[in-house]
């Protein structure tokens, strides 16, 4: 008789064992998000800020378009992430990270949107006088120097790479910005044939002290006639 109960116990056991299956555990990376990230495709970049609370600031480009201190809140649930603005460009689904390097978010489409960490902030690195002689360009003396203020404003002279139709300018102003290591640049009304500005984005790399000549930035963007990565690297005057 024992036995027998012995049995039905076991039995009971495995027949709850089987309805009752764990659930998967979750890390929760709510604070391996803290910290700056940028995006940069074909078309979108963006600058993600994160906090310890779980609010964010969101700084990008999407076709042209540019957005700037976009405030919001980030929540990380069971490997999914609620993002939440105040814009109401939101955005909830699945996302991978590797803590200190990069997450990725996936939408329902499936596209992904790969963010990398950025350790440096390069707003005053940028400040300065730069030169360029290794342009996107192809025309003779094709050297371009540039100046960034701290007041967001930048000034060119050289080649503009505009297409197949590079234009020669002198001190050519406009507005840019720097969040993170992705810089947000104004191609002024008059060169995209428009009424407003198009803005652009670029990645920038810094290596103080690159060449016995000084500091190299490089500017990594993507081409607009051809859809892929180019880099122009510039020296500080």
């Amino acid at each position: 008789m024992k036995k027998l109960l012995l049995m039905f116990a076991a039995v009971g056991v495995l027949f709850t064992a089987c309805n009752n299956e764990p659930e998967h555990i979750y890390d929760d990376h709510s604070a391996d998000l803290v910290g700056t990230w940028s995006c940069l495709t074909a078309n979108y970049a963006e600058v993600l800020i994160i906090n310890a609370d779980g609010t964010a600031v969101s700084y990008g480009v999407e076709d042209g378009e540019y957005w700037e201190n976009v405030r919001g809140t980030v929540v990380v649930k069971e490997g999914n992430i609620t993002m939440t603005f105040e814009d109401n460009d939101n955005f909830t689904g699945h996302f991978d990270i590797i803590p200190g390097k990069s997450f990725s978010l996936y939408e329902d489409s499936g596209e992904r949107y790969i963010y990398q960490y950025c350790a440096n902030d390069l707003s005053d690195e940028i400040v300065g006088m730069w030169v360029c002689n290794d342009s996107k360009v192809d025309a003779q003396n094709d050297m371009m120097i540039e100046t960034f203020d701290a007041n967001g404003k930048t000034s060119l002279t050289g080649f503009l790479p505009m297409g197949d139709n590079p234009e020669y300018v002198v001190k050519d102003e406009t507005d840019y910005k720097v969040v993170g290591d992705l810089m947000f640049l104004a191609v002024p009304a008059d060169k995209v044939g428009g009424d407003k500005p198009k803005y652009i984005s670029e990645r920038l790399i810094y290596t103080p002290k690159a060449t016995a000549l000084g500091d190299v930035m490089t500017f990594t963007n993507y081409s607009s006639d051809e859809n892929k990565l180019v880099s122009e690297s510039w020296l500080r005057i």
